[in-house]
């Protein structure tokens, strides 16, 4: 069973980390004053091949339909914790094209080998977009995500970084733009502002 389908399961992975969370947040978990809700956070972004370069950083901004980041620091009362990932790929002959594409193509060799790594104060996760990529079976949306054995958790305060790494040497040759569409979901915890 996942971590993150009962209320135990969250609040052990909460204090395994809890020497990374605010005392904000500390201090609203130890009064029970938390509020939980599911996270899809969404990015659609063009990107190069070849050139090691952030997906997420300090210059995403929030855009309805584009990206569910804006920058790449949570408020200190805010933890998320990833426990589902996907990838999707599109590409199209025209910049900008961002928040309309399908992104349902299959993934190019350069991509497949390529590696999402997932920072804070340290590395998270590091995984290849081979196994990130949708793998449309027809059965479920659930079957395109990767189940992670162990939650990444974002907390608030310090910046993070999301980067896609090309493996040496791969380079474009072609004239379309590339995309990806980079999904993370999970649960939301924050402090609640209930009285």
């Amino acid at each position: 069973m996942n971590s993150l389908n009962t209320q135990e399961g969250i609040s052990g992975i909460i204090n395994f980390n809890k020497s990374r969370l605010s005392t904000q947040f500390k201090e609203s978990a130890k009064e029970g004053q938390l509020k939980f809700m599911d996270s899809f956070h969404v990015l659609r972004k063009q990107v190069d091949v070849g050139n090691r370069q952030f997906l997420v950083d300090s210059t995403t901004n929030k855009i309805d339909g584009v990206s569910d980041f804006d920058k790449n620091k949570f408020e200190a009362g805010k933890v998320l914790i990833v426990d589902r990932i996907k990838i999707g790929y599109d590409k199209d002959p025209s910049e900008g094209k961002e928040g309309v594409l399908g992104y349902q193509k299959a993934l190019p060799a350069a991509f497949r080998n390529a590696k999402l790594v997932i920072d804070q104060d340290g590395k998270l996760g590091e995984y290849p977009l081979s196994e990130l990529v949708n793998k449309y079976t027809g059965n479920s949306v659930q079957d395109d995500y990767l189940v992670l054995k162990h939650p990444i958790v974002l907390v608030g305060g310090p910046e993070f970084v999301f980067e896609l790494v090309f493996p040496k040497g791969v380079s474009d040759t072609g004239t379309d733009k590339h995309y990806l569409e980079l999904t993370a979901s999970g649960i939301v915890v924050q402090r609640s502002t209930a009285a």
